[in-house]
This record gives structure tokens, C-alpha cells and sequence, in this order.
């Protein structure tokens, strides 16, 4: 290769070639002809710019099969390059051909793209971090001292006491600086193993002064944050300080942590210079007279490539610059909740996409007392990562520390109050994202997916955010609005039963549901979020109603609302079935429901043979001896079809779930939760029983009984975590007398055999009418017997009975029904009729029997 090679930063110099000159050449020469200063151009590693003289004596189009390079011809026919970001290690190379408007003449030249090794040509930040001399603590735990925090490594932190001994707030951090030094900001990064225990909630902060004074900065809630958080010394720092004093009030779990403490001295030089050229803070706009030869004797390339960039007016801002709100923290969130897990902590998608080690410049306007971050997430397909940023007003500069989706993170207790924070990525790739909050369309969705630029994509709707491979979304989401519209019903109905709608307790942050980074697996939830592996995308994704996985999405974001008191030992894979079935009656459109429906009925039917005939026969069958998670459910489920569905008590799980946020809750424990004497889920499970009864002002006493829930229990049960769940008869009697004082309605002894198909009957207390000839509409063949609904009007059950009277086998409304979409109401039930079965029953709500069939 001839070594004939222009830089990237002497290439503009050569635009001094003259008008005149390219004019003599034109004048001179008939045949097309073009002339470059050389064959190569040598590019820096990062997203770098280049202007070519071109001396030509025709038109001409430049053309390269190269993705990473675009080419632009400007109006005075030089050639202006554009290249990405070089993520490897060693230099990549791209043919660029330009051919005259005959196509008769070529000429072509080859871009050198040096390799990454961090070298490349951008803006530096030198803010200086101020050396800290020594630190002290009123209290640490052995082997966690306040040394860790200022040791250079995240892997270490300071924790204070815990296991035989305690906490005791305020906990007192002090650092003391090797010079009295100005400072603009510090840095509080805490604990990264994943382990949120002592992350710090109100915080006052003070500073000493040179004379030994100390000063009050703020208080500060930095609401138990696990991302870091940014301490400003006032908008223009602050000078002479020689110590910074944390008092800590409060953190998660009722601890305090540090991973890194670290301060700062703000370095200016990169605005003053960007301000030279820029009109506005965020760099949006050009000083009054720049022009493009003014952008050549520019030596910075990044900034050069901007300015020519919006010279050009082809720079896009739709997604590199933004204006972002704060949300409450969801840390904080989640223990007013009492949920199991938090929700979105990638709030505030920005539609930027970085590589690994890129090197961006990110200019922030607006950030005021709260602190501001950046989050760069990757969710895969194939690696899952995350780095953390704090951010300033004015030039950020950040290398990433993986490639993935940008996010602000800007939290607070005061979100509703906070101004919004705006922000530029400059000259950074736009991925995009799709927001229902603005209006986008399903075209603009196509356009999205075919531009994308990263792996993955974001949904923002009004509820949920949804991240997924833009693969999985170009197979299988063509109508986005239907599936975020879908995905923001799920989390807004198991809203309404938690109650949050009900006691303003809605505040905008978003639940999540994120694919992961795994070839195999199930569903499963944590604080992410409902999380799909890799190989489950095709349904989660899928924007056909038929095919759309109503069920799994509620299931898993129903383990995200979970909540205490509602939560104890066996119910882990319970209560979250009870908001999704929930959701599923208000959302699927096919009118199914899992617990009726699915496998013709078998979950009631379990229920009522294995748990309430038992104990109708002799009471001995605790809830928890169920014959499998469903079963349990059902009781659970009986409550919210009697009060919501038959409209006794619309608000009767909102109440219950409020009460159980605002009281204090029996606090179980994984670690002592197999003693003998243990009884914080036993007594959990009677507080459920009885809030349910005081929230409605109904005895529920009776069904509660027959369900097993208010039985003497004492086993070790086994649930992701091993807890005994202790219930004495004493406990009971307790809870039956307090009820019993309260001289409450009593529920309708028919009640277990409610489901979502019967509660008309309840409604309207309406019994089976007399005078129906025994044998109407009932049919016996190949062993079964069919009960026609019509012919047993207000009819909830079948209990078929022996010869002696004795109780042998319960059929659930529409057991045995065989539905289909658009009609799984169920018009029969079909059961087993067994030999020794002498005579049938159908039941009112009330309990009431009527002969419905005799052998």
C-alpha cells in the first residue's frame, strides 16, 4: 500500500486549496479527472471526522461497503468522513471509491481507523479528586472499617454492627482531607455485591473549615439508593475545606454502608473551550459567526465533527439530547409497598446505545440539590452488564465500562417537585425507544426497529417498561401499542387489588419486564423485574392476542408486588397467582380463566375434595396440607369473587393490602424460622384472617375454617427459603373470640364453592328454586354424569352423597367443562360417577341442599 496517508487532524488544513486552483484544473482539463492529496486517511479509535480536498474536473459520487464510515460530499466538493466507534484492538481499514457522473472514472482511497487503546481524540476530564488523608467512625463492624471506603476499590466497603450486636443510629462518618482543598462535589458509592443492607437513607452533611469551624451543607435523603450518589458543595464549591462529616440517620435494613467515599475539584477548562463555539449549555446551538472555515482551525476533532455537524443541519438531536423527571426511589418504594422486590431501577430510557470503552462526552443542564446519574445497561442476549455514572452540570466525560442502553438515574424523595435535568449525548449512537407517553405509532415503531443500532430495546408505557432483543421484536411485535396498552393493563389491575389506585399511592415509576442473558430457563422474577431467558422470548414479545403469554406476565410481575402480610412461609408461589388472576379476568380477551378453566375445572375441584371435604368430614386438614399451590390459591381466590366479583366489598383486598402496609407485621425470620418456638408466619397467617373479616366487617370465620387456614399447624415447611409455621389451638381460639365479639354478618356457608362463574347466585342470594323433578337435565354415560346448569338454576356446586347420607365427592361448578374461546362459561358440570355414589345434590350459596339426581 502506497504510505501516501493524511491524518485526520492535517486533513482540514488542506482545505486552504484554493477556488482558483480548482478552477485552473477545471479550465484546463476535458477528461474527468479527480485529484486527492493522497490514497490513505488515518482515523482516531472513536467516533472521528475528516474533511478531504478534492480537486476534481467533474461531479462525482463517493460509495464504501463499509458500514462503520459514512461518507458526505460537500457543496464545495470536498469529501467529509464519519467514522463509529473502533471497539477492537487493532486497526480496521475501508475502501472508498469515487466514481464521475459518466462512470467512466474512478478513483479510490483507503480510511485507516486506528485500534482502541483509549488514546483517541476527544475531550478530557480533569476534574481532580482531592486526596483523603485519614477517617473516622463512631461504629464499624470487625474487618469493615471506614479504610475501606477510601481504598480504591468497590469490592470492600464499611459496614456498621450487625448479628451479636446493633446498629445504633446516627451513625458518624468523618473524613479528613491532606489539605485544605476547594470542593465541588463528592461521590458516595455504595455497597456493589448486589446487597442493599446500609445504603443510606437522611444523611446531614457538615465540612470544616480551615479555622476548625464547622458548617452545615444539607440534609440529604438519598433514599437508600444502590446507584451512586453525587454530594454538591453548592453551585460554585467550596473553598478551604479540610473534613466532611456524614451523620446517617437511617439506611436499608437499619444499617449503614459505604463501598467508596470520594471528593472533587471541578475542572472548567472543557466549557470555557466548548463555549467558544456553542451558545447554549447543552451545545445544541452555535456562537453567532461560526462558519465551516472557522470549524477547521478547530483542533479538537470531537469538537470540530459537532460543529460541522450542526454547520450541515444534519445532526439529530430527537434522541441525544432529552429532558428527564425524577421518580421516587424504588428502594424507598418498595418498603412503603412492602413488596418483594423493587421496581424499575433503569428508569428514564434515553434511546442511546454505547459500545464497551467508548469514550463519551455527555453535557448535563439543570441538575439543582438532587443528584443525577447515568446508568449504561447491557440485558444481553448473550451478557449481562451494568455500570454506574454520576453526573454535573456541564461536559461529562465517561468511558463505558460495557456496551449497552443508557438510563438517567435521577431519584428522589422531592421527585414531584424536582425540576427535570437536560441532557446531551453528544455525537453518541441513537438506538431510540418507543414511548406510548408521547404519542408514538405503530409506524413509528418500523422505523425504530429497522434504525436500531443495539441489541436490545426499550417500551416506555404508563406502568410498565419493557426491554427485549430487537430480533425477538422484529419476529413478533408488529402492533406495540397493543402489547405495552397490554403489559400496562397487568401492572394497573393487580394495582387496583393492592389498593394503591385506592390510597394515592401511585407515583409513576414503572414495573419491568427485561429478557436476560441466558440460553435456557423459566420465567422468574427478582428486582428486575419479570425476567425472560433467551430461549422463552417468542410469547412474552408477541404482539397476537392469541398467542400473547397473559398469564406468565402476571404471574411474575405478581411476584414483584407481593406484600408483606400477605406473603408468609408456602405462599410464595400463591399470592402473586391471586393478582394475576386478577389481571387475567380483566385483561385476556378470550374470556379464559386459568383457575376455573384450566384443565377442565381441576383446580377448584382439587380444592374442594382435598381440603373442604375433609374438613366437613372431620376438620383436621390444615390449609397448608394442600394437594398442591393452586389449591391453596383458591382460598384466597374465594374471598375476591365473593367481595369484588359479587360485589359484596369492591375494596376488600385494596383494604386488606393497606392495612397490612400501614401496621406492623410479625417480622419472620430465615434464620431462627425453624425453631420450635417460632410463630411470626403462624401469627401472619391469622392476621390475614383477621383483617379480611375487620376490613369487610364480615365473619369469615367459618370458611377460614373449612380452608385449613384457621387449623393448628406445626411443621417446617419448605419454600425457596425453610420456615416452620407454628399455629396453636390456643392462637385460634384467641382470634375466634375476637371475631365473635365483633358480632359481624356471617359469609354464606355455600362460600367455598364460589368460583367466577357462580357468583350470581351470591349476588343475589338467590337458591335453587323447588319443585324441580330429580333427574331433570342430568345424564349418565361411560361413567360420567353430566348436570345440565339450566335445568338448576342458582346452583354453585354438586355434592354426591352414599347410600348412608355420607359425604364421598364435591363437584365445582362447571367441573368437567370443556370451553373454548369466547365460551369457557360453562353450561355443565361433568364428573366421575362413582360406584358407590347413591344420590346428588346441587347446592345453594347459602348452603342449602336440593336433590338433584338419584341412582
Amino acid at each position: 500500500m502506497n504510505k501516501h496517508k493524511i491524518f485526520a487532524t492535517a486533513a482540514a488544513a488542506l482545505l486552504s486549496l484554493t477556488a482558483s486552483a480548482q478552477t485552473r484544473l477545471d479550465n484546463t482539463t476535458t477528461a474527468p479527472k479527480i485529484i486527492i492529496p493522497g490514497d490513505t486517511i488515518t482515523l482516531g479509535y472513536n467516533s472521528d471526522f475528516a474533511v478531504v480536498p478534492i480537486n476534481a474536473t467533474c461531479d462525482y459520487t463517493p460509495s464504501t461497503p463499509e458500514s462503520w464510515v459514512k461518507l458526505q460530499k460537500d457543496t464545495n466538493g470536498n469529501l467529509a468522513m464519519f467514522s463509529e466507534f473502533n471497539v477492537s484492538g487493532v486497526s480496521r481499514y475501508a475502501t472508498v471509491t469515487l466514481t464521475s457522473a459518466d462512470g467512466n472514472y474512478t478513483k479510490t482511497l483507503v480510511v485507516d481507523q486506528l485500534p482502541n487503546t483509549m488514546e483517541g481524540a476527544t475531550s478530557k476530564s480533569n476534574d481532580k479528586k482531592v486526596t483523603i488523608k485519614g477517617a473516622l467512625s463512631n461504629q464499624a463492624m470487625s474487618g469493615y472499617g471506614i479504610e475501606n471506603t477510601y481504598d480504591g476499590s468497590t469490592s470492600t466497603y464499611y459496614h456498621s454492627p450487625w448479628g451479636g450486636t446493633s446498629t445504633t443510629f446516627p451513625v458518624v462518618l468523618t473524613y479528613y482531607l491532606r489539605t485544605p482543598n476547594h470542593l465541588n462535589y463528592a461521590v458516595y458509592t455504595p455497597r456493589q455485591d448486589g446487597n442493599w443492607n446500609g445504603n443510606w437513607g437522611n444523611v446531614d452533611v457538615e465540612y470544616q473549615l480551615a479555622d476548625s469551624s464547622w458548617v452545615t451543607l444539607r440534609s440529604i435523603d438519598f433514599g437508600q439508593s444502590s446507584t451512586d450518589t453525587q454530594i454538591k458543595f453548592g453551585e460554585e464549591g467550596i473553598e478551604n475545606v479540610c473534613a466532611v462529616r456524614y451523620t446517617i440517620h437511617d439506611g436499608y435494613s437499619g444499617f449503614a454502608s459505604c463501598a467508596e467515599m470520594s471528593f472533587y475539584e471541578r475542572d472548567s477548562t472543557t466549557s470555557k473551550f466548548l463555549h467558544q463555539y456553542f451558545a447554549d449549555d447543552l451545545c445544541t446551538t452555535l456562537q453567532p459567526g461560526i462558519t465551516k472555515a472557522e470549524a477547521v482551525k478547530i483542533k479538537d476533532p470531537f469538537v470540530k465533527r459537532l460543529v460541522y455537524s450542526l454547520l450541515d443541519g444534519n445532526y439529530s438531536t430527537k434522541y441525544r439530547v432529552g429532558e428527564f423527571k425524577a421518580y421516587k426511589p424504588y428502594t424507598n418504594l418498595q418498603q412503603e409497598l412492602k413488596t418483594s422486590h423493587t421496581y424499575c431501577n433503569h428508569e428514564n430510557p434515553t434511546g442511546i446505545f454505547v459500545e464497551n470503552g467508548e469514550r463519551i462526552a455527555v453535557i448535563v443542564e439543570g441538575i439543582g440539590d438532587y443528584s443525577v446519574g447515568m446508568k449504561i445497561r447491557n440485558f444481553g442476549p448473550t451478557v449481562f452488564a451494568e455500570s454506574n455514572y454520576t453526573l454535573s452540570n456541564g461536559v461529562n466525560i465517561i468511558t463505558a465500562s460495557n456496551k449497552g442502553n443508557i438510563y438517567v438515574n435521577y431519584y428522589t424523595n422531592d421527585y414531584a417537585k424536582a425540576p427535570k435535568v437536560k441532557i446531551h449525548f453528544a455525537m453518541c449512537t441513537e438506538n431510540g425507544y418507543f414511548d406510548l407517553n408521547k404519542g408514538m405509532t405503530n409506524d413509528d415503531w418500523t422505523e425504530l426497529l429497522a434504525n436500531a443500532k443495539g441489541d436490545c430495546m426499550d417500551i416506555l408505557g404508563s406502568k410498565c417498561q419493557v426491554n427485549f432483543p430487537v430480533d425477538a421484536f422484529k419476529k413478533n411485535c408488529k402492533d406495540v401499542l397493543w402489547l405495552i396498552n397490554t403489559y400496562d393493563s397487568i401492572v394497573s389491575s393487580e394495582h387496583v387489588m393492592m389498593g394503591l389506585y385506592k390510597y394515592n399511592r401511585i407515583y409513576g415509576n414503572h414495573q419491568t419486564v427485561i429478557c436476560v442473558a441466558k440460553s435456557g430457563g423459566l420465567y422468574h422474577a427478582n428486582n428486575d423485574g419479570m425476567c425472560v431467558p433467551l430461549n422463552a422470548v417468542d410469547q412474552p414479545t408477541s404482539s397476537n392476542p392469541s398467542y400473547f403469554d397473559y398469564w406468565g406476565a402476571g404471574h411474575e410481575l405478581g411476584h414483584n408486588n407481593q406484600t408483606d402480610g400477605v406473603l408468609w412461609i408456602g405462599l410464595t408461589e400463591v399470592t402473586n397467582n391471586l393478582l394475576a388472576a386478577f389481571a387475567q379476568d380483566r385483561v385476556e380477551p378470550s374470556g379464559f380463566h386459568r383457575m376455573e378453566n384450566e384443565g377442565n375445572g381441576d383446580k377448584d375441584y382439587n380444592f374442594v375434595n382435598y381440603i373442604i371435604k375433609p374438613n366437613l368430614i372431620k376438620p383436621n386438614s390444615t390449609f397448608h396440607q394442600a394437594y398442591d399451590v393452586w389449591t391453596s390459591m383458591i382460598a384466597f381466590w374465594g374471598i375476591h369473587c365473593y367481595t369484588y366479583a359479587a360485589g359484596v366489598d369492591s375494596l376488600a383486598y385494596p383494604k386488606v393490602f393497606e392495612k397490612m402496609r400501614t401496621m406492623t407485621l410479625p417480622q419472620k425470620n430465615n434464620g431462627i424460622g425453624q425453631n420450635a418456638d417460632y410463630t411470626a408466619d403462624g401469627e401472619q397467617q391469622l392476621n390475614f384472617v383477621k383483617q379480611v373479616c375487620d376490613m369487610t366487617q364480615i365473619d369469615f370465620t367459618d370458611y377460614f375454617h373449612l380452608c385449613g387456614m384457621m387449623m393448628p399447624h406445626n411443621s417446617v415447611i419448605g419454600d425457596y427459603a425453610n420456615r416452620r409455621l407454628l399455629i396453636t389451638q390456643d392462637m385460634v381460639d384467641e382470634l375466634q373470640a375476637y371475631i365473635d365479639s365483633k358480632h359481624y354478618v356471617k359469609a354464606p356457608a355455600g362460600l367455598y364453592l364460589i368460583n367466577i362463574y357462580n357468583t350470581d347466585a351470591f349476588r343475589n342470594k338467590a337458591t335453587v328454586p323447588e319443585g324441580i323433578a330429580v333427574g331433570t337435565g342430568c345424564a349418565v354415560s361411560g361413567g360420567k354424569i353430566t348436570i345440565q346448569h339450566a335445568s338448576w338454576p342458582n346452583a354453585i356446586g354438586f355434592k354426591a352423597y352414599d347410600a348412608e347420607g355420607n359425604l364421598v365427592e364435591i363437584y365445582s361448578y362447571g367441573y368437567g367443562y370443556q370451553g373454548s374461546t369466547g365460551n369457557y362459561r360453562p353450561s355443565y358440570t361433568r364428573a366421575t360417577l362413582a360406584n358407590n355414589v347413591a344420590y346428588i345434590n346441587a347446592v345453594s350459596y347459602d348452603g342449602t341442599e336440593t336433590r338433584c339426581y338419584k341412582k
